[in-house]
């Protein structure tokens, strides 16, 4: 409920910047303002992330068009289930460990939308 009252408190003074939502333990009685948020973050602990409601956040983030991060991914059998859920991005130390994982995250397109650059 705190992260949904912090939301509300500054989204409207981050106008012109992409807004994205932090959901995490909790999020299950709190709406999700879907018309005001560009992305969604996914942390919390890992049974909130591997959980029911988590999915439900992921595919709903899709259907709206809003790009989905996942935070804290450090096992390959997670990565993957993120991956097939539709996640946009993930992060996670794990990600060092595990080459197949890096090999993914540098041939998804969607890393290109991100505007970023090393300069």
């Amino acid at each position: 409920m705190r992260t949904a009252e912090v939301f509300d408190l500054w989204a409207p003074q981050l106008g012109g910047w992409r807004i994205a939502l932090a959901c995490q333990d909790g999020q299950e009685s709190v709406r999700i303002p879907w018309n005001r948020v560009d992305a969604v973050f996914i942390g919390g602990s890992d049974n909130f992330k591997c959980g029911p409601h988590t999915e439900r956040i992921i595919k709903t983030a899709k259907l709206f068009g809003k790009w989905v991060h996942i935070g804290r991914v450090n096992h390959a059998f997670r990565f993957e289930h993120f991956l097939r859920l539709g996640a946009d991005s993930i992060d996670g130390t794990g990600i060092a460990r595990y080459t197949h994982m890096r090999e993914a995250i540098g041939n998804r397109h969607q890393q290109i939308a991100l505007g970023l650059t090393c300069e």
